[in-house]
Protein backbone atom coordinates (compact mmCIF):
# COMPACT_ATOMS: atom_id res chain seq x y z
CA UNK A 1 0.00 0.00 0.00
CA UNK A 2 1.55 3.84 -1.04
CA UNK A 3 1.82 5.87 2.22
CA UNK A 4 2.57 9.39 2.02
CA UNK A 5 5.41 9.52 4.45
CA UNK A 6 8.96 10.17 4.16
CA UNK A 7 11.07 7.26 3.87
CA UNK A 8 14.75 8.65 5.12
CA UNK A 9 15.77 11.23 8.31
CA UNK A 10 16.80 13.31 5.60
CA UNK A 11 15.67 16.49 7.76
CA UNK A 12 17.90 15.07 10.90
CA UNK A 13 20.66 14.14 8.30
CA UNK A 14 19.95 18.14 6.64
CA UNK A 15 19.99 19.55 10.86
CA UNK A 16 23.15 17.27 11.83
CA UNK A 17 25.30 18.08 8.39
CA UNK A 18 24.18 22.48 9.40
CA UNK A 19 25.56 21.56 12.98
CA UNK A 20 29.08 20.23 11.70
CA UNK A 21 29.36 22.70 9.44
CA UNK A 22 28.85 25.51 12.22
CA UNK A 23 31.07 23.45 14.72
CA UNK A 24 34.41 23.95 13.01
CA UNK A 25 36.49 22.58 15.83
CA UNK A 26 36.78 19.53 17.47
CA UNK A 27 38.16 20.75 20.80
CA UNK A 28 37.31 24.28 21.12
CA UNK A 29 37.43 26.31 24.20
CA UNK A 30 33.79 26.88 26.10
CA UNK A 31 33.50 30.76 24.96
CA UNK A 32 34.10 29.46 21.77
CA UNK A 33 31.76 26.44 21.44
CA UNK A 34 29.33 29.04 22.87
CA UNK A 35 29.86 31.96 20.32
CA UNK A 36 29.09 28.57 17.72
CA UNK A 37 26.15 27.57 19.23
CA UNK A 38 24.43 30.84 18.87
CA UNK A 39 25.99 31.30 15.45
CA UNK A 40 24.08 27.73 15.01
CA UNK A 41 20.81 29.12 16.20
CA UNK A 42 20.36 32.34 14.53
CA UNK A 43 20.69 30.12 11.34
CA UNK A 44 17.87 27.62 12.39
CA UNK A 45 15.96 30.60 13.81
CA UNK A 46 16.22 32.25 10.48
CA UNK A 47 15.00 29.02 8.42
CA UNK A 48 12.17 29.04 10.88
CA UNK A 49 11.42 32.98 9.85
CA UNK A 50 11.54 31.82 6.36
CA UNK A 51 9.61 29.14 6.13
CA UNK A 52 6.89 30.86 8.46
CA UNK A 53 6.77 33.53 5.23
CA UNK A 54 6.31 31.31 3.14
CA UNK A 55 9.27 30.39 1.59
CA UNK A 56 9.39 26.36 0.90
CA UNK A 57 12.45 24.44 2.43
CA UNK A 58 15.04 23.61 -0.48
CA UNK A 59 13.98 20.33 -2.23
CA UNK A 60 10.25 19.82 -0.82
CA UNK A 61 8.89 21.20 -3.89
CA UNK A 62 10.77 18.49 -6.14
CA UNK A 63 9.77 15.95 -2.76
CA UNK A 64 6.28 16.58 -3.33
CA UNK A 65 6.07 16.24 -7.19
CA UNK A 66 7.87 12.72 -7.52
CA UNK A 67 5.55 11.96 -4.22
CA UNK A 68 2.49 13.11 -6.62
CA UNK A 69 3.55 11.64 -9.67
CA UNK A 70 4.08 8.04 -7.64
CA UNK A 71 0.78 8.38 -6.30
CA UNK A 72 -0.77 8.94 -10.02
CA UNK A 73 0.71 5.75 -10.67
CA UNK A 74 -0.42 3.72 -8.24
CA UNK A 75 -3.65 5.06 -8.82
CA UNK A 76 -3.21 3.68 -12.89
CA UNK A 77 -2.74 0.10 -12.16
CA UNK A 78 -5.90 -0.37 -13.86
CA UNK A 79 -5.57 1.58 -16.37
CA UNK A 80 -2.25 0.27 -17.74
CA UNK A 81 -0.51 -3.10 -19.07
CA UNK A 82 1.59 -4.22 -16.16
CA UNK A 83 4.82 -3.75 -18.29
CA UNK A 84 4.02 -0.12 -18.74
CA UNK A 85 3.02 0.23 -15.09
CA UNK A 86 6.65 -1.07 -14.47
CA UNK A 87 8.25 0.90 -16.43
CA UNK A 88 6.70 3.67 -15.03
CA UNK A 89 7.38 2.92 -11.70
CA UNK A 90 11.20 2.28 -12.26
CA UNK A 91 11.33 5.36 -14.67
CA UNK A 92 10.36 7.91 -11.46
CA UNK A 93 12.36 5.39 -8.68
CA UNK A 94 15.22 6.07 -10.92
CA UNK A 95 14.71 9.94 -11.16
CA UNK A 96 13.88 10.00 -7.50
CA UNK A 97 16.96 8.64 -6.10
Amino acid sequence: MFVDDPRTNNSIEGYHHKLKLVMKHGHSTLWTFISMLREFDETIYSDLRQWDNGLEPPGRKLWMMVQARKLRLVNKWDEVTRIEYLRSIASTLDNDI
